[in-house]
């Protein structure tokens, strides 16, 4: 299909330098074979589609009018946070991260009262590992 199209634009474009003016003749045809491979290229590939198909007569449409070709925009996807590092740590304004510590959920009756009150503080995570934790965190930074 998308070879037929080409055709027909190649017929197009030697009949409009046919009826033009001697003087704009070269100027037209050379603007014409220009715009013409553009068109092609841009032109989705679909498998044959019915001649009942509305989405062929939008195909050529757009092949025939190459100033007003399909735009192709790379669409990205939005990153999801990891939903475990969302619970366990915070990231600051500056841009460091919190922890709470470990080793404090059980089996403190064998722990002194100044070793739970110091686990119960949050630290801050550091080097290569911050670096990993703010990139399972794309939207918060």
């Amino acid at each position: 299909m998308i070879r037929s199209l080409a055709r027909q634009l190649a017929g197009l474009a030697v009949t409009a330098s046919r009826s033009s003016s001697s003087s704009s003749r070269a100027f037209s045809s050379a603007v014409l074979k220009r715009q013409a491979p553009l068109a092609v290229a841009r032109a989705p590939k679909a498998a044959s589609p019915s001649p009942l198909c509305g989405s062929s007569i939008a195909m050529r449409a757009a092949l025939l009018m190459p100033t007003a070709a399909m735009q192709v925009r790379s669409m990205g996807y939005n990153l999801k946070s990891k939903s475990s590092v969302k619970k366990r740590f915070r990231v600051n304004a500056n841009g460091t991260v919190k922890r709470a510590q470990a080793n404090k959920r059980h089996l403190a009756t064998k722990k002194n009262r100044k070793r739970i009150r110091r686990l119960g503080q949050t630290v801050l995570v550091e080097g290569k590992i911050r670096k990993n934790i703010i990139s399972l965190l794309p939207g918060r930074v």
